[in-house]
């Protein structure tokens, strides 16, 4: 089932001549669909919450996402080994409250789609970047939204459905508070996820 379980990761790379950025990346499990990517200058907590962001206006709450395991992800207290006693991180307490599980893995292999993933975009966006004559890391947000979209890698949906991990109203009012906290942009998210929301929340 689409949107079960999301691979994420972010690979450095001289994306334009001179400059090194960290292209964070999320694709879908079931299908390969990429479903998010963001610029950084750093692999940071900034570039997977615009990820999310985007997962979440364009195809809902997915259940898991399947990722490296980095301090953005999971912190373990070294005087606290029980699982029970883990302190979340900033990225997986947003998770935890939209009822998505997070996975670590330390194996490249298990996370073989989005590995592709990057060999593939690292062979093919670099021409691309420059072909559109895209000198810096914003002009490169702006392409890579619409690249990921209409290119080979990619697709939109034929029709945004709400999954069954949708499972109300409250979730979906849940996920804009969020947002709003972590200020990634509230009203677009509103006004795309339900008009009616904005009069609550904004």
């Amino acid at each position: 089932m689409r949107c079960e379980m999301i691979q994420m990761d972010a690979s450095s790379f001289h994306w334009i001549e001179g400059e090194v950025w960290h292209l964070h990346v999320a694709i879908d499990d079931a299908d390969g669909k990429v479903v998010g990517a963001y610029f950084d200058r750093q692999e940071t907590l900034k570039g997977y919450y615009e990820v999310l962001y985007q997962i979440l206006i364009n195809h809902g709450i997915p259940a898991m996402f399947y990722t490296d395991r980095r301090t953005v992800f999971e912190y373990k207290r070294k005087d606290k080994p029980s699982d029970a006693e883990d302190t979340f991180t900033q990225f997986s307490y947003a998770c935890h409250n939209l009822g998505i599980e997070i996975k670590t893995t330390s194996v490249p292999q298990a996370k073989g789609r989005v590995e592709r993933l990057n060999q593939t975009l690292q062979s093919r966006l670099p021409v691309e970047l420059r072909h559109a004559h895209i000198t810096n890391i914003e002009e490169a947000n702006v392409f890579l939204n619409s690249y990921i979209k209409n290119t080979i890698i990619s697709s939109l949906y034929a029709l945004i459905v709400p999954n069954r991990y949708m499972r109300s109203n409250h979730l979906w009012r849940k996920s804009i508070v969020l947002l709003q906290y972590f200020q990634l942009e509230p009203l677009i998210v509103a006004t795309a996820l339900d008009s009616r929301v904005n009069s609550i929340f904004l």
